[in-house]
């Protein structure tokens, strides 16, 4: 069974195929250089099937587009928030849905919590994407 931490770093190395989009499979104390996608750690739910036959994890990925007054930040989210294209999120996550044989399958099966989120003194307008990922 593939390891939270293997997992996320495929996730990370997935969204690491778009250009000019930072990525980080650990979150980090600072937001230093948006537009940045964070692989958080997930919620878990075990023995889905019979003798321990598959857990199913969700990750969160939330971006980091950039100021939440900008609107170049309101352009990156709309570019990454489309279901396809060399700037989707969704693309990129699910461009190896195996992430190498590491696990069963993963999927992105939505974006939400759109909106500011304060770090320090500045306010980052962000969006949450959910991934589910079944592993055997």
């Amino acid at each position: 069974m593939a390891g939270v931490k293997a997992i996320r770093q495929g996730i990370a190395a997935n969204l690491d195929t778009i250009t000019g989009l930072h990525v980080a499979y650990r979150v980090p104390e600072v937001i230093a250089s948006p537009p940045l996608a964070v692989v958080m750690p997930p919620s878990v739910e075990f023995d889905k099937a019979m003798h321990r036959g598959l857990d199913k994890h969700e990750y969160r990925v939330v971006v980091f587009c950039g100021r939440f007054d900008s609107m170049a930040a309101e352009d990156l989210l709309d570019a990454y928030a489309t279901s396809t294209g060399a700037t989707s999120i969704k693309t990129a996550i699910e461009s190896d849905r195996t992430l190498g044989g590491l696990i069963s399958d993963l999927r992105v099966t939505s974006m939400r919590e759109v909106g500011p989120m304060p770090v320090g003194d500045s306010s980052y307008l962000t969006a949450t994407f959910l991934v589910s990922v079944a592993t055997i």
